[in-house]
């Protein structure tokens, strides 16, 4: 429960790094300390100290759902099953799901309270399928390394980051592809989001930390974009 995956990890980068590598570097050993001093403490049973170490990783990871999973279980711990429902709870409300709270004895203390059932449900609500995707078209480019899409209904548009391109495609229907922009700083994109009401369509390019694909100057450096949605204009 307490291992934070890798995609998670490199979107703390993008999101919590100011644009230098040596900063960059203290962040991820920031991280890295935390997680220790987490285990350290489970490992001992030190329960108040896995609480507050968990609540300083909770906000080093702007309440990520794994870091409330941390926070619910140290909280278990101490006895403080309110606040432990609460984070579950909340948990919940970002579409998440796990089978520990039924699984593991750390939450079996939970489950005479009036709030579990409710807990339950809805995480049970969250694994139920709430559409099925049919295929719209085939990549086929190989080489472009595609990260993230989004689509504009209005003009009815796919768009596609590439890493390894270092830019964004736009995509009709069919599957008839354009280059929509390249990344000014020539670093991998990334994220991207069409802001429909605004006509805005925003993205991230990240020099990744030991990505070929962007200069080791740069490494650790990353940057919000915004194009004009219709024009492409950055």
């Amino acid at each position: 429960m307490g291992q934070i995956h890798k995609r998670a990890l490199l979107l703390l980068l993008i999101l919590a790094i100011p644009s230098s590598a040596g900063q960059a570097d203290s962040a991820v050993e920031r991280f890295q300390s935390l997680q220790e001093k987490l285990q350290k403490s489970r490992s001992t049973n030190d329960w108040q100290s896995s609480l507050a170490t968990a609540r300083e990783l909770e906000q080093f990871l702007n309440g990520s759902p794994n870091s409330l999973l941390e926070t619910a279980r140290a909280e278990m711990h101490v006895n403080d099953l309110t606040s432990a429902a609460r984070k579950l709870e909340e948990f919940v409300r970002m579409g998440q799901s796990t089978g520990l709270i039924e699984t593991s004895a750390e939450f079996a203390p939970l489950h005479e309270q009036a709030r579990f059932s409710e807990i339950q449900n809805g995480m049970k609500a969250n694994r139920s399928p709430i559409s099925l995707g049919s295929m719209a078209f085939g990549l086929t480019d190989s080489a472009l390394l595609a990260e993230d899409l989004d689509y504009d209904r209005d003009s009815k548009r796919f768009f596609v980051t590439s890493v390894r391109q270092k830019r964004i495609l736009s995509t009709d229907e069919s599957g008839a592809s354009r280059e929509f922009a390249k990344a000014p700083d020539h670093w991998p994109v990334l994220a991207i989001k069409i802001d429909r009401s605004r006509g805005l369509l925003w993205a991230t390019e990240v020099a990744l930390q030991g990505f070929i694909f962007a200069p080791k100057e740069d490494w650790g450096r990353s940057a919000v974009l915004c194009y004009d949605l219709k024009s492409g204009r950055f």
